[in-house]
């Protein structure tokens, strides 16, 4: 997940709520790219993450 840290710690520097919507859009935009490039896997392996 170094990916995940890249971004957070490039976004350290904006406030709380900004961030967190920021945050939230990226993954949403992530989690429909991934489930686009894998229709039949995707939501397994998200919810596998863990």
């Amino acid at each position: 997940m170094t990916f995940l840290s890249n971004y957070m710690c490039a976004h350290a520097g904006y406030f709380r709520r900004e961030k967190v919507l920021l945050f939230r859009q990226w993954l949403l935009d992530e989690i429909a790219n991934f489930q686009y490039a894998y229709p039949l896997t995707g939501i397994d392996v998200i919810s596998n993450i863990d």
